[in-house]
């Protein structure tokens, strides 16, 4: 999405967000990266990606493969319309899961393959689906900016 909106509240609850996957991927293995690491299309920067051990290539090469998650924070300028054709553009690319993470709505939107823009809140756990088997991190979780 465009960096417009993009201050101190994006950057505390991206390092938020990142630091979940992190502490995830340490113990079930894979790789975190924030932007701009990865670039799915000229125009596609996602905020945060997560590659399942075994998919990550070598760390000075392009990417050739898109990521098992993508992690979107929605900018204060952003419209919905905007922010759901970044989303199902991520799947056009072959993103098996997306979050978009909306701290204004105090929610965070699931796409993927079998979702269409589940939305999840408070306690409610946010679906890892199979890219990240046996993750319990709930919305109020990755929506902490503090």
């Amino acid at each position: 999405m465009r960096d417009e909106g993009r201050g101190l509240e994006y950057g505390l609850l991206a390092a938020n967000v990142c630091a979940s996957l992190v502490a995830f991927a340490r113990q079930r293995g894979g790789r975190v990266a924030l932007r701009p690491a990865a670039r799915l299309a000229d125009d596609l920067w996602p905020d945060i990606i997560y590659l399942r051990q075994g998919r990550v290539e070598g760390q000075d090469q392009p990417m050739t493969v898109p990521p098992d998650l993508v992690v979107d924070i929605v900018p204060a300028s952003a419209a919905w319309s905007e922010v759901e054709a970044v989303a199902r553009r991520y799947a056009a690319e072959g993103v098996p899961l997306v979050w978009i993470v909306d701290p204004y709505s105090q929610c965070v939107h699931v796409f993927g393959a079998d979702r269409e823009n589940e939305i999840y809140t408070g306690l409610e756990v946010v679906p890892g689906d199979g890219v990240l088997p046996g993750w319990a991190g709930t919305a109020a979780s990755l929506l902490q900016s503090e």
